[in-house]
């Protein structure tokens, strides 16, 4: 008898190709998979709540799939831990309902971007923020980041690449905060954002836009609107790059897992 498990996994994206498996690619997908294979014996596809870039981190990624295996759903976390990677480690599992898909039957998920202003811990840091040494202006990029909430066309925020059709999103969280790293001595500030979805690159895209205007490159207080109205990729500046940003949560409806 075959039944549905899932696992919440963490992992850091910088050995990795994204999530997704690609051909001639370490992905983490593909290491997931083998892993199962490796208890199991049998081939198994697993689908991931996020399609994760190369590079980007996960803090809870949930995965589904279906196996004939006799091991309890809950001490998957444990099995598959033995032949995961350090880098990729299972932090939760248990069983899902029939039918059960982790992508597509998740209601929100929620992604947090790390930026290291005023920083020089390149050697430290790069794999896991943005470190920049310019300052940046926490008040202006709120502002910003509070002109993309709500629900838009978010078509100016999608990459190349894209193979979602309709780019409209409901933005429910976007905020800027700020912080301490006490052990490196580093100031922080993190952009959370949560939606319904979120379009290729999307997060990136929008923190690219977010920290142009905390640079003070675009003062004008219409800028992210005329980027939201002119539906142009074209327009906007370049995403942030993949190392600052992390899946932190994803959602379900009640009592489904």
């Amino acid at each position: 008898m075959t039944r549905t498990i899932y696992i919440k996994v963490q992992y850091d994206g910088s050995a990795y190709f994204g999530f997704q498996r690609q051909i001639g690619f370490i992905t983490v997908q593909e290491t997931i998979e083998k892993a199962i294979e490796s208890l199991t014996g049998q081939k198994t596809t697993v689908t991931g709540s996020g399609r994760t870039d190369a590079g980007v981190h996960a803090l809870a990624q949930v995965i589904s799939f279906r196996t004939g295996s006799s091991i309890p759903p809950e001490r998957w976390r444990f099995a598959i831990n033995t032949k995961l990677p350090d880098d990729i480690r299972a932090v939760e599992s248990g069983p899902a309902p029939e039918g059960f898909n982790a992508r597509f039957d998740a209601v929100s998920k929620t992604y947090r971007y790390l930026i290291l202003p005023c920083s020089r811990l390149h050697a430290i840091m790069d794999r896991y923020a943005w470190v920049m040494e310019d300052a940046l202006d926490v008040e202006a990029m709120s502002r910003a980041a509070a002109s993309l909430t709500g629900r838009h066309d978010f078509s100016s925020f999608r990459s190349a690449g894209s193979v979602d059709g309709n780019a409209v999103r409901n933005v429910d969280r976007l905020d800027v905060t700020k912080g301490m790293i006490d052990h490196l001595g580093a100031r922080y500030i993190a952009i959370t954002a949560r939606a319904d979805g979120f379009l290729y690159k999307m997060v990136r895209n929008m923190v690219g836009a977010i920290v142009e205007v905390g640079l003070g490159k675009e003062e004008s207080p219409d800028y992210i609107g005329r980027l939201l109205a002119h539906k142009d990729r074209t327009l906007a500046p370049a995403p942030a790059p993949a190392s600052g940003l992390y899946l932190i949560e994803v959602l379900y409806p009640k009592d489904m897992i």
